[in-house]
C-alpha cells in the first residue's frame, strides 16, 4: 500500500509540475478585455493609397492572433511565430478624436516574420464581432481578424 501512495504522489507533483505554453490557457473575454481569444487573420487593408489589401490567400499563409490574460501569441501556419505579454491601454489623441483601446505589446520572443498583419495599434471590434487593428494613422494600414470558435 505505500508503494501505491508513493507513485500516486509522484503522479501528482509530476502532473503538478508541467507548465502550459504560452497561448495554450482559455482565452475568455472579460469586462476588462473583450478582445481575449483566438482570432484568424482576415485581411489587411489601407496603404498610402488607401487601396491596397493582403489576405490569406494573396500572400500564401494563415495567421492567427491569441490574446490570453495579459500574454499573446501569434501563429503563421499553425507555427509560433511571435510571442510575449502586452497590455490593453486607451489612447486618447488619436485620429477618431474619442479615446480608444490599444493593443501595446510590453514583451516580444521570436521573429517578426508575419509582414502586412498587424498585431500592435489601436484595436477596435465592429458590429458582426471582428476586430480591427489600426496603426492610428489616415493613410496606414488596418488588419481585420474574425473570432474563431
Amino acid at each position: 500500500m505505500p508503494v501505491l501512495a508513493t507513485v500516486l504522489f509522484a503522479g501528482v507533483l509530476l502532473l503538478a509540475g508541467c507548465e502550459k505554453e504560452n497561448g495554450d490557457a482559455k482565452a475568455v473575454p472579460t469586462k476588462s478585455n473583450p478582445f481575449a481569444g483566438q482570432w484568424q487573420w482576415v485581411s489587411t487593408e489601407g496603404g498610402f493609397s488607401g487601396k491596397s489589401s493582403w489576405t490569406p490567400m494573396s500572400e500564401g499563409y494563415n495567421v492567427t492572433l491569441t490574446l490570453t490574460g495579459d500574454s499573446f501569441v501569434l501563429y503563421k501556419d499553425g507555427q509560433r511565430e511571435v510571442w510575449g505579454t502586452y497590455v490593453l491601454d486607451t489612447v486618447s489623441k488619436n485620429i477618431f478624436n474619442k479615446p480608444l483601446p490599444r493593443l501595446n505589446l510590453k514583451q516580444i520572443n521570436g521573429e517578426m516574420g508575419v509582414p502586412v498583419v498587424l498585431y500592435d495599434g489601436l484595436i477596435l471590434q465592429d458590429e458582426i464581432g471582428l476586430i480591427r487593428i489600426s496603426d492610428n494613422m489616415y493613410d496606414g494600414l488596418t488588419s481585420h481578424f474574425a473570432k474563431m470558435i
